[in-house]
């Protein structure tokens, strides 16, 4: 028994929009499974409304109306730049079941603060982004890194723990709880969990870190507006009531655009132990400025994706150390768009294939020549190229 998987990253400039298609062949039976890592850009939209358009066609159909169906949809943070075009996305699509990171008070705080506002989706996903999703029908939502004592002194009324037998099925010891909420269900996780597919014996490792302070960021938004005799909703419809909240967490709390980014949930895809070596057939895509001119195979088992995370000192993500990846090529989306300040040490993966995110023109001057220089091969994606391979899986033989 094989496995197909085709992954994209589309060419929408500034931003992300990264989508993963397995397929199975059982007897005369098709099966398909699918899924999102955000999907946004800070480039003019048409890019990103093309790419949305022609991913939606591959999908396959369920239920009336010819409404197309998404297994799987991660938000990695809570940026524009990664969210905005989950709306188009959604439009006429089913999704069985998102993950994103835990929304405490400061980091709902947070991504209200720092959102464009530019649009009245982003003001109703901002607001409350679970209930956004749970209007879409969405059937489960894994929130990731939720604190264990805050989760029993807020909700403990409406703990619930149930058996999961989905067939993308939650590691048991990563469940902190679950909540009964009309026809959608919150799943709250720890830091780090795993999903694994029964169908196409595909695994999906997800880290988050946690943010910290974000008490402080809470009393200082909390302060501003006491002192000034405003509701939170007044300030954000004032762009220059924004701006002066802003400078004032920048001094108190030190950005909290780089908090956000620190939120970022990492992702791990690769097949299952089941299946013997596989094999990667890369397109033709620019590598700091020159070309490819040939199609190799590498023996590539492993994709990471890392949103915008932000790495201070010393720390660590684990599914970057603790997996066995000797003899196989490691696919790696750089962080923040291939930012020279990002401390992302991934040096020690000794097979490295590094992605690389930009807009031809946007205003951060991504991706910074140090990091081209420091990483080889490096795939830029860009409004003009993607950048797509593929994942073929054989099941190993008991013989």
């Amino acid at each position: 028994m094989s496995v197909h998987g085709t992954f994209r990253f589309h060419p929408i400039g500034q931003g992300l929009f990264y989508s993963g298609i397995l397929m199975k062949k059982d007897g005369r039976q098709n099966h398909q499974f699918s899924f999102v890592y955000d999907c946004g850009t800070d480039s003019p939209r048409d890019f990103l409304w093309e790419e949305i358009d022609r991913f939606k066609l591959l999908l396959k159909k369920t239920g009336p109306k010819d409404t197309k169906k998404l297994d799987l949809l991660i938000v990695s943070h809570l940026h524009d730049d990664h969210v905005n075009g989950l709306e188009r996305l959604l439009d006429g699509v089913e999704v069985d079941t998102v993950v994103m990171p835990y929304l405490s008070d400061g980091l709902s705080y947070m991504a209200r603060l720092e959102s464009s506002y530019d649009e009245a989706f982003l003001q109703s996903f901002y607001l409350d982004p679970v209930a956004w999703f749970e209007s879409k029908g969405v059937r489960r939502i894994l929130l990731l890194g939720a604190d264990e004592e805050i989760i029993k002194s807020e909700r403990n009324n409406r703990m619930q723990r149930r058996e999961n037998e989905d067939d993308l099925s939650i590691s048991h010891n990563s469940i902190l709880m679950t909540e009964e909420n009309g026809k959608t269900e919150p799943v709250y996780l720890k830091n780090s969990t795993i999903l694994s597919s029964a169908t196409f014996y595909w695994q999906f490792y997800f880290e988050n870190l946690p943010v910290r302070k974000m008490g402080n960021y809470v009393h200082t938004v909390e302060a501003y507006l006491r002192q000034n005799c405003l509701t939170l909703s007044r300030v954000l419809a004032s762009r220059t009531r924004v701006q002066e909240l802003r400078r004032s967490l920048n001094r108190s709390f030190g950005g909290s655009g780089i908090a956000i980014n620190r939120t970022s949930v990492v992702l791990l895809h690769n097949p299952g132990k089941s299946y013997q070596t596989t094999s990667w057939i890369p397109s033709i895509t620019p590598v700091c400025h020159k070309y490819f001119s040939y199609k190799e195979c590498f023996f590539l088992r492993y994709t990471i994706l890392t949103g915008d995370i932000e790495l201070m000192g010393n720390e660590t993500i684990s599914v970057l150390s603790n997996k066995d990846r000797s003899g196989y090529e490691t696919l790696l989306q750089y962080p923040h768009h291939g930012a020279s300040q990002c401390r992302f040490d991934v040096l020690a993966l000794d097979s490295l294939i590094c992605v690389v995110l930009c807009g031809i023109t946007n205003k951060y001057g991504h991706p910074d020549p140090h990091t081209l220089r420091r990483f080889h091969p490096v795939e830029l994606v860009n409004e003009r190229h993607s950048f797509d391979y593929e994942i073929f899986a054989e099941e190993e033989s008991n013989t």
